[in-house]
C-alpha cells in the first residue's frame, strides 16, 4: 500500500540466522449500526488514513455485509494517524473519524432508525411521521364524532315534528272513524223512527177495523 509500517536497523553478523520484523499491520473490523444498534447492510464505505501533516492515503472502498461489517485486510496501524470513514447509506452521508485500538471491532453508529422503501429515516423523522399520523387520526376521529353528535342533535330536533305529524294523522283517522260511526247511527235512528211510524199507522188501522166490525 506504499506505506512504511516499520523502520528498524539490523546488525548483520555470522551468528544471525534469521530476524523477525514485526510490522504494524493487522485487520481492522468496522461495524456500522443504526440508531437502535441494528446492523446496516449495503452501506458504501471509503476509508482514508490522515497523517499528522494533513496528507491523506486512500485505503479502499468497501460495502458492509448483512451484519454491518466492513473488514480492512492487513491495514497499516501507525501512531498519530487518524482513520476517516466516509459512509454513504442509501443517499444518507456520514463522516466519522475512528481511532484504531486493540478492540476487536470499531463501531460506527449512524442516525438511521428505519429503512422504508430504500429511504433511511432518522429518529427525528420517524417521530415527525408518527406525530403527523397520530394528528391525522385524532382529527378524523374528532370529525366523525362531531358528525355523529350533530346527527343525534338533528334527530332530537326533528323527532317532535315527526311525533306531531303522526299525532295529526291519528287524529284525522279518529275523526274519520267518528264520522263513519255517526252516519251509521243516523241511519239506524232513521230506520227506527220509520219503524215506529209504521207501527203506529198500522196499529191505528187495526184499532179502527176492530171498532167498525
Amino acid at each position: 500500500k506504499d506505506i512504511i509500517v516499520n523502520k528498524s536497523y539490523i546488525e548483520l553478523n555470522r551468528n544471525l540466522l534469521d530476524y523477525t520484523i514485526v510490522a504494524s499491520v493487522r485487520d481492522i473490523r468496522i461495524r456500522i449500526v443504526g440508531f437502535f444498534g441494528q446492523p446496516l447492510s449495503g452501506a458504501n464505505v471509503e476509508v482514508y488514513m490522515v497523517f499528522h501533516n494533513g496528507s491523506k492515503k486512500f485505503l479502499g472502498q468497501f460495502s458492509s455485509d448483512q451484519n454491518g461489517y466492513v473488514i480492512l485486510k492487513q491495514a497499516p496501524i501507525l501512531p498519530n494517524v487518524e482513520y476517516v470513514t466516509d459512509i454513504n447509506y442509501f443517499g444518507r452521508f456520514f463522516l466519522e473519524n475512528i481511532k484504531v485500538s486493540k478492540k476487536e471491532e470499531e463501531i460506527i453508529r449512524m442516525d438511521v432508525a428505519v429503512l422504508i422503501l430504500s429511504y433511511p429515516l432518522s429518529i427525528i423523522e420517524v417521530i415527525s411521521v408518527l406525530s403527523v399520523a397520530v394528528t391525522v387520526t385524532l382529527a378524523l376521529f374528532v370529525i366523525v364524532r362531531k358528525r355523529m353528535e350533530r346527527e343525534e342533535i338533528e334527530e332530537l330536533f326533528y323527532e317532535p315534528e315527526k311525533l306531531e305529524e303522526i299525532r295529526e294523522k291519528g287524529l284525522r283517522l279518529k275523526a274519520f272513524r267518528k264520522i263513519l260511526e255517526w252516519d251509521y247511527l243516523t241511519e239506524e235512528r232513521e230506520e227506527s223512527i220509520l219503524d215506529r211510524i209504521k207501527s203506529l199507522i198500522l196499529g191505528s188501522e187495526n184499532i179502527e177495523l176492530e171498532e167498525f166490525e
